[in-house]
């Protein structure tokens, strides 16, 4: 009987949790109530991050309805879903680029660009000096094999990490001690880089 108890009381926790197909189906203001929600933006973006489909189709809807709170999470993660999965996350840049021409520019949707993904690298001020170096090097591999998005990608990609090369070069960085691939990057999902 005390597990019957139980089970009742944590059914309503488990049924709670956010689905992406929740985030297609509502107005921009239910959207905006959901991704208030601490728990509801966590699962998005470790859902980006790790490149799920279902994920990473909601995101051209969502972009105007994220907190401004959340801007740099979501952009990590889709960062971090570029080098696991290429070819899906360019699809859903290339998708965001269309809405940004088609509702002209906003600071706040041309964050989710393709453009400004593809300079992304994790912050030296928080990780170590390898994460960049890993994250380059993953880059060049995987982009090259998404097509002409994908080495546009890189190209931008590349002139990011040369601008950080000359920059340390003239006042070298105080790099963080994190390790991206350990504490940021989800190594539990498969990845599409070779």
């Amino acid at each position: 009987m005390k597990l019957l108890a139980i089970f009742a009381l944590l059914v309503p926790v488990f049924a709670s949790a956010l689905q992406p197909k929740e985030l297609l189906t509502v107005d921009s203001h239910k959207k905006h109530l959901l991704l208030t929600d601490t728990a509801n933006v966590d699962e998005l973006i470790n859902g980006v991050k790790s490149s799920q489909p279902a994920w990473l189709e909601v995101v051209p809807g969502i972009i105007d309805s994220i907190p401004q709170s959340q801007y740099i999470p979501l952009m990590n993660a889709l960062a971090a879903s570029l080098i696991r999965s290429a070819p899906a996350t360019l699809k859903v840049l290339a998708q965001v680029d269309k809405l940004i021409a088609r509702e002209e520019q906003s600071t706040e949707r041309d964050r989710f660009g393709s453009y400004i993904i593809c300079v992304y690298t994790p912050d030296p001020k928080i990780y170590n000096k390898q994460s960049v170096i890993e994250y380059f090097a993953r880059a060049q591999r995987v982009l090259p094999q998404a097509g002409k998005a994908g080495r546009s990608c890189l190209e931008l990609m590349g002139e990011a990490i040369a601008e950080m090369k000359r920059d340390n070069q003239r006042k070298p960085y105080k790099w963080g001690d994190k390790d991206y691939f350990k504490s940021y990057y989800p190594l539990n999902v498969p990845t599409e880089t070779p």
